[in-house]
């Protein structure tokens, strides 16, 4: 077990006891908060009941893989149209949507403008909606091209 804050990394082939033998009991008795990468969610099933008596437990689970809800993080939601970062903080924000592939320099050109499109689209949500309302799928629904046709645009 891990004594004290400290990061724990457990790397071992299949079914040779990492989560019965170190992960399952370090998060049954780690009295700190605590990130766990779970593809399977197993961990949050098993231990996630115990780990509430240290604090609340947030599970990010967008594929219903747990049965217990997921939690969720809205980017959107911390935007102030009024702050003096409210651009940056939205090219930001589509600057991390696009990716930008290694070597493609001259092509960067399609890549900048869809950044600026999806800026300008993040930035009418946030100033014309109430904070609450301020969400992807609502900037989905406010591009220009509707996602089910997107693919074709």
């Amino acid at each position: 077990m891990v004594d004290g804050p400290a990061h724990l990394l457990t790397m071992a082939p299949t079914r040779t006891g990492k989560g019965v033998g170190t992960i399952i009991p370090n998060l049954l008795t780690a009295n700190r908060s605590v990130v766990c990468i779970d593809p399977k969610g197993e961990n949050a099933i098993i231990a996630g009941r115990a780990r509430n008596s240290f604090g609340p437990v947030h599970i990010l689970d967008p594929f219903s893989i747990t049965g217990k809800p997921s939690a969720a993080y809205n980017p959107l939601s911390n935007l102030d149209i009024d702050g003096i970062d409210v651009a940056e903080d939205a090219s930001t924000l589509a600057d991390a949507l696009i990716y930008d592939e290694p070597g493609t320099s001259g092509e960067a050109h399609w890549n900048e403008e869809a950044k600026a499109l999806i800026s300008g689209i993040i930035l009418y949500v946030v100033a014309h909606e109430p904070r609450n309302r301020c969400t992807f799928q609502l900037y989905a629904n406010a591009s220009p091209c509707p996602l089910k046709r997107f693919k074709q645009c």
